[in-house]
């Protein structure tokens, strides 16, 4: 019989694969609403690329290998479906793009800190290091100098 601890455990890893699950789906549902609508928009080769990041390649290679290809050949059509999924423009990539990009994660973090200080009731202090603007409409603009060439060689 198991103990309480090795039944919380399998609890835990069986909740991680249910979430992992679940954001495969979505976002392959994801794909699948974005297909439809360039099918009826008439782009059909948005909504072509749109199917391609709908499968997963874990399910090309199980597939392959269920048609009696050898493990490499399989392993190929995995990598070449993984990278198309990955590497063009789908629904799939323009969905998981902000996972690679760090200016999303700067973004987050601003935005959480704004959040939790207007939670807590604090007001962010004014910059002291802000730059003065200088005034553009005075009369005494400097004059740059000519950049055509000048005489003759």
């Amino acid at each position: 019989m198991k103990t309480y601890q090795e039944f919380r455990e399998n609890i835990n890893d069986l909740d991680e694969g249910v979430i992992a699950g679940a954001i495969g789906l979505g976002l392959a549902a994801h794909s699948a609403y974005s297909g439809i609508k360039n099918l009826r928009k008439g782009n059909y080769k948005g909504a072509a690329w749109d199917a391609v990041g709908m499968v997963p390649g874990g399910k090309v290679f199980r597939g392959m290998k269920a048609l009696g290809s050898s493990k490499k050949l399989a392993k190929l059509g995995s990598f070449t479906q993984s990278s198309l999924r990955h590497g063009t423009d789908n629904a799939f990539s323009r969905a998981t793009s902000n996972l690679y990009d760090p200016d999303f994660y700067k973004k987050g973090w601003t935005k959480g800190k704004q959040l939790l200080n207007k939670l807590k009731g604090k007001t962010p202090s004014p910059k002291t290091n802000v730059v003065p603007k200088i005034n553009t409409t005075s009369k005494n603009k400097i004059k740059m100098p000519s950049t055509k060439f000048q005489g003759a060689l």
